[in-house]
């Protein structure tokens, strides 16, 4: 009898096992169909930083085949990532168990080179990388997250140099204006001294004992005070929006 039992006991315990593993399967299966079904490019890597799957988001964006990567992309060996510095990130990532994220920037030739794309333009990926640990709280995986960021990025970047020329517009306007005004205040003083210097030239060419040379100095004197109101007229000009180009003679 008590044989009986332990064996009903032994096959109760083998039959929750079994159910265990298939449920236990069944888990792996949706993780697995969730994980190939994602929206965003990933990929699992192992302890080491090796690719071990890629799901088919990735496979569509990048154009790249499980031959090319699973077993032979490894994070710490990206040359892309060493150059730009996140080496110390994706450590940490193994070492500390953190989620990091940063962004990898590559250039049109590089980028159209491990993708086989033809892009003319930068290249901005966003890169989530999450730590899988085990019941000890050693990492076991990673799982790779990656956005294309370009569109957004070029976007932000061409709305940066909208405002820089706004502010640089603004800036020119304000000189515009101060400088017209500054005009304004000395073409009034500038025009009485021309119509003193003409007077007085007048004068000199009238009389025959005039100091010798004193007329021409009063000509080269009149001569400079119209290059300073050129100037100052080209100043005034520059208040105005249509103004081309400032000049002096």
């Amino acid at each position: 009898m008590c044989e009986a039992r332990d064996h009903e006991s032994g096959s109760e315990l083998r039959a929750r096992l079994n159910a265990a593993q298939k449920d236990l399967e069944g888990i792996k299966a949706l993780l697995t169909a969730v994980f190939d079904a994602g929206p965003f490019p990933m990929w699992i890597s192992d302890d080491k930083g090796t690719c071990v799957t890629v799901n088919e988001a990735n496979r569509q964006k990048w154009g790249l085949t499980d031959e090319a990567v699973v077993g032979k992309y490894n994070l710490f060996d990206d040359q892309v990532m060493q150059e730009q510095g996140h080496i110390p990130l994706v450590e940490s990532v193994f070492r500390d168990g953190r989620t990091v994220v940063f962004q990898n920037v590559y250039d049109p030739v590089r980028f159209n080179q491990l993708t086989g794309a033809n892009r003319d333009l930068k290249t901005v990926i966003e890169a989530t990388i999450v730590p899988v640990k085990n019941s000890r709280g050693k990492v076991t995986h990673a799982i790779i997250q990656q956005k294309d960021l370009t569109g957004i990025t070029l976007a932000q970047e061409e709305k940066d140099k909208a405002i820089d020329r706004m502010k640089q517009a603004q800036k020119m306007e304000t000189i515009g204006v101060m400088a017209s005004g500054v005009a304004g205040e000395i073409n009034t003083p500038l025009n009485q001294i021309r119509a003193v210097f003409k007077c007085t030239l007048q004068d000199l060419d009238r009389q025959e004992t005039a100091p010798q040379g004193m007329s021409e100095k009063f000509r080269d004197a009149v001569h400079q005070v119209d290059r300073i109101s050129g100037v100052i007229n080209q100043l005034r000009l520059f208040g105005q929006t249509d103004c081309p180009s400032f000049k002096v003679d």
